[in-house]
């Protein structure tokens, strides 16, 4: 993989990172309860629930939670799957 590719490579994943995190931060603000003032006001079961989810290893999510993170890694899984099987990019061990 030259230069460009590996540019463009990390635009397209910064890209997609951003969607991740817009799409993050518009799930927490529906989440919110809305105040006169304009403040959004985050339950506790909420910051409870993610606070713990902060601090648990992915292997001792639940299934639910793990398929969320898993939903959010396809969205850039076909770029890696792009590079497995692209030979040209693979070390042949020679």
């Amino acid at each position: 993989m030259d230069d460009e590719q590996k540019n463009n490579l990390r635009d397209n994943l910064a890209d997609i990172q951003h969607k991740i995190w817009s799409h993050w931060m518009i799930y927490m603000f529906d989440q919110c309860v809305s105040c006169s003032n304009g403040d959004l006001l985050i339950l506790t079961q909420d910051v409870e629930r993610w606070r713990r989810q902060s601090k648990t290893e992915y292997q001792n999510l639940t299934d639910k939670e793990k398929k969320s993170d898993l939903d959010q890694v396809d969205k850039f899984w076909h770029l890696i799957d792009e590079i497995i099987n692209d030979d040209r990019d693979l070390p042949t061990g020679q």
